[in-house]
């Protein structure tokens, strides 16, 4: 144990029995990171059951040495040990890897006080002003461990795009009817919105198109309901536009497309859904990985993975903060004429390509491996912020 007996060294981490987005991998990375600081993760397996994990907590709560207890996207929070945890001082600490949107009812179960982050920073006024006074929310965007880093020649996949199409946004614009015609009337309004103002926030784009629409007040869940329909439009949208943009580049393709037009495949290879352990693998052969979402993020793991692999990370998203893009260490793409040239232009100069690269590694190395994120949290705690 890296900490003295006695002193509050220990902190809790779930191993969920549900394994969403490789979530347990991703809190195991977490834990790990928390040992680099000198703490002592411990690990608490719930895929046997809430019991066995119930009495796993009380017997490592009752040394007096927990500290913590974080959760990744509050999978795995153990709601019988709130009083537990709160007798004996333990913070408790949720880790959201999504846009308030889509965790609202994990965020109304958290006890009062804990802490709670998101990786865009734009999502934390939403979230203190429209969901929860009561607990302290952070920004922590997400990150990656350190991996293996390929030369440039051992890299044979020239651009990888990781993510799904399962239903052509034609169809899902369709379908806005069956949610009622205010909801498609606003629905609507907000493409318009986001048209017209690319840059602002999601929950920006919603209130504007609520204010041109209905001009009264909606409910804060009907609200969120409307951002998560809108966003997962938007972000197939993207990602069409994106790869009708680049038509004759050699794209490699990882996930559900059958909402994309055979008849556009051209010179992309679709692979279908592969698991994580693979998509990692590839990233790390890949010259180019494409980060394709809505102007309005502002993180994902995909960019730190990529950019811990040394390969290139060309994104459509606009909210990167300006340490990840001041220095090169993100190519920003703008999908319309000039994305299959700027593309085209990394694949044709090795010199400049490898370069590119070599930024975006030294921009991870700088600050966003899962040790920097643990020790974010920890200070969050030191500093009493909940």
């Amino acid at each position: 144990m890296s900490q003295s007996d006695g002193e509050k060294g220990i902190v809790l981490l779930p191993i969920s029995h549900v394994d969403h987005g490789n979530i347990n991998e991703l809190s195991r990375h977490l834990g790990e990171g928390f040992s680099q600081i000198g703490l002592d993760p411990v690990f608490i397996d719930m895929r046997d059951g809430m019991a066995p994990a119930v009495d796993a907590i009380i017997e490592w709560v009752s040394t007096g040495r927990v500290r913590l207890y974080v959760t990744v996207n509050a999978l795995g929070f153990p709601h019988q040990s709130q009083d537990l945890f709160a007798k004996n001082d333990v913070k408790l600490f949720f880790m959201s890897l999504d846009h308030p949107s889509y965790v609202v009812d994990l965020i109304m179960e958290i006890p009062a006080g804990a802490g709670v982050s998101f990786p865009t920073k734009s999502n934390i006024p939403l979230a203190q002003n429209g969901l929860r006074k009561d607990v302290a929310f952070h920004h922590i965007l997400h990150a990656s461990h350190e991996r293996t880093v390929r030369s440039w020649d051992e890299r044979d996949i020239p651009i990888f795009l990781v993510g799904n199409l399962e239903e052509n946004p034609a169809a899902m614009k369709h379908r806005w009817k069956e949610q009622g015609n205010d909801v498609a009337r606003v629905l609507r309004e907000m493409e318009i919105v986001y048209r017209e103002n690319p840059l602002i926030a999601l929950e920006e784009v919603g209130a504007e198109a609520l204010r041109r629409e209905i001009q009264h007040q909606v409910d804060m869940r009907s609200f969120l309901n409307l951002l998560v329909l809108f966003d997962r439009y938007n972000r197939s949208v993207c990602r069409k536009r994106l790869l009708d943009a680049i038509p004759d580049l050699p794209v490699t393709v990882v996930g559900n497309w059958d909402g994309y037009p055979a008849e556009k495949r051209a010179k992309a290879s679709f692979l279908g859904p592969v698991d994580s352990p693979v998509v990692a693998e590839m990233v790390g052969r890949s010259k180019i990985v494409l980060d394709v979402l809505p102007t309005y993020y502002g993180s994902h793991e995909r960019v730190f993975a990529a950019m811990a692999s040394g390969s290139i990370v060309a994104t459509t998203a606009k909210n990167y903060p300006d340490a990840l893009t001041t220095d090169g260490g993100l190519v920003e793409l703008d999908v319309g004429s000039t994305v299959q040239e700027t593309l085209a232009a990394l694949l044709d100069d090795d010199m400049s390509a490898q370069e590119t690269a070599g930024k975006g590694l030294a921009v991870f190395r700088a600050g966003h491996s899962w040790t920097d994120r643990a020790r974010q949290i920890w200070n969050a705690v030191e500093a009493g912020g909940f």
